[in-house]
């Protein structure tokens, strides 16, 4: 047992934490109770782009803020995840449900090394991504769309589906005539 613990050198201690010391931050910062207060550091500090009326609940947590694209209204639920490593693109209106996960990079399973593999994802306008589904990398939620609440997705999903499942199916189609617009809904200053 104490060969597999093993004492890690002060120096590497010290430079790991200053090194981790952006996320460790930005990890904080979806505990301040104010979304205005949140979105103002994601935008300014970790130089997310965020369009107008966006609001960001509680506890997100990502890679690389600054490859991330937030469209106006769009909102982005409680406990998500963003990888942003290879970029995420978000639509307008999109509703993200609570602990939503993007991922943009994955390991490749066959290869010899384990290499990484991936590409960005990009959610298309009014896209509806329900609570504890899981995007994997390099495919399109298209306009409209919807991913059921726990949906694996795994390819790409057309305009105006509605997927579910592990991995996710085609269940329906929803309706074209989507007019709602978020970037004025107001807002609660905090939650």
């Amino acid at each position: 047992m104490n060969n597999l613990i093993k004492k890690i050198p002060l120096y590497q201690f010290a430079r790991d934490s200053v090194f981790n010391f952006p996320y460790w931050v930005f990890c904080l910062v979806g505990h301040i109770p104010s979304h205005i207060m949140r979105n103002f550091i994601y935008r300014y500090v970790f130089r997310m782009k965020l369009g107008k009326g966006v609001k960001i609940y509680k506890h997100l947590d990502c890679y690389e803020p600054s490859k991330i694209v937030i469209g106006d209204g769009s909102i982005i639920g409680n406990d998500a995840f963003l990888d942003g490593r290879a970029g995420i693109y978000i639509g307008s209106n999109v509703n993200f449900s609570g602990w939503v996960k993007v991922f943009t990079r994955q390991h490749d399973m066959d290869d010899k090394n384990f290499k990484v593999v991936g590409g960005p994802v990009y959610i298309e306008d009014r896209a509806n991504i329900s609570s504890c589904s899981i995007i994997l990398p390099d495919l399109r939620i298209g306009k409209g769309a919807v991913v059921m609440a726990g949906a694996i997705v795994t390819k790409s999903v057309d305009d105006y589906n509605i997927v579910g499942g592990i991995p996710a199916k085609f269940v329906r189609m929803r309706s074209k005539e989507l007019e709602y617009d978020w970037t004025k809904l107001r807002a609660i200053p905090f939650h």
